[in-house]
């Protein structure tokens, strides 16, 4: 079965050519490498909040209001700085960058204020936003950027295939993985090295990881799938995936280890982990029994 988890969030939200396939070999997590520290993320005043990126000193996201106002949030030093697109009926943030540009999506009506409604990806630097529809998509994701404003994503053409997308000087690159029937970028660091995930021909899911010019793929042990959502400038990719139970868990894949990652809050019943920064800090989303709707959180590293 198919699953995206930018489509899962959206649920919330609105209540190329590369070198052949490598293999990376996955191990489990005994000595769970990486512990870390829990806090809740939820801007005042919401009723729901995603924590869905952050750099060294700002986290950024997406919260709605009691009225039904979705917006995106930079929070620093405690305080939230909320930003819509204007016009936008929702605005996302998915990515920021050591020098805090942003990426992200709003949602625009395409005819009116009933649906359909299209999702534009964009780039965010100093109040300017730049909308970033690749040529042939239908709708758009800006997912993540890094300090070179590069920006990936993901997009959907006329017959709703899914494709991955590369940002660079104002042009764009599909990116595809090979034999794949679908294809989503979600991440990528300084080094240009990107992370994301695919389906087969066969519908299986597959993480993957292009570096240097080799693509890897990869899953967690005993997964029934797999999502790479960023990776840092050390190399380590974070993301989230289903066990046989179909529970959502968070991970960490550091120098080869997998360190399966739940959210150690009250009453937490799962955790998506969206991005990573280069102090080992991570940010992301989790549900919580008894409450219908998300809640942000940051993790930082003790161990």
């Amino acid at each position: 079965m198919k699953r995206s988890t930018h489509r899962l969030v959206l649920v919330f939200l609105v209540l190329c050519a590369v070198a052949p396939l490598g293999i990376r070999p996955a191990l489990a997590d005994p000595a769970r490498r990486f512990v870390f520290a829990f806090e809740t993320i939820d801007a005042p005043g919401s009723i729901f909040t995603l924590a869905l990126a952050n750099n060294s000193h700002e986290i950024a996201g997406e919260f709605a209001t009691p009225t039904g106002g979705t917006q995106g949030f930079v929070l620093r030093d405690g305080v939230f700085t909320p930003f819509a697109v204007p016009g936008a009926l929702l605005t996302a943030f998915f990515g920021i960058n050591a020098r805090g540009d942003l990426a992200g999506v709003f949602l625009a009506p395409q005819f009116g204020l009933t649906p359909p409604f299209v999702t534009h990806g964009f780039f965010l630097r100093d109040g300017l936003v730049t909308v970033l529809d690749p040529p042939g998509s239908v709708s758009s994701f800006a997912v993540h950027l890094n300090s070179r404003d590069e920006v990936v994503g993901k997009y959907a053409d006329a017959n709703q295939t899914t494709h991955g997308f590369v940002w660079r000087d104002g042009r764009f690159t599909t990116l595809d993985v090979p034999g794949a029937i679908e294809t989503e970028v979600d991440g990528i660091n300084n080094r240009g090295d990107i992370v994301g995930f695919y389906f087969d021909q066969q519908g299986s899911n597959h993480g993957f990881v292009l570096s240097g010019g080799r693509l890897s793929s990869f899953e967690v042990p005993g997964a029934t799938f797999t999502a790479p959502l960023g990776i840092n400038n050390r190399g380590d990719i974070v993301g989230v995936f289903f066990d046989t139970g179909n529970n959502r868990h968070g991970f960490v894949l550091s120098d080869g280890v997998f360190t399966t990652v739940d959210v150690d809050l009250p009453n937490a019943v799962s955790t998506q982990i969206e991005t990573i920064n280069d102090a080992g800090q991570i940010v992301g989303v989790f549900m919580a029994s008894g409450d219908p709707l998300p809640h942000g959180f940051v993790g930082n590293r003790v161990r």
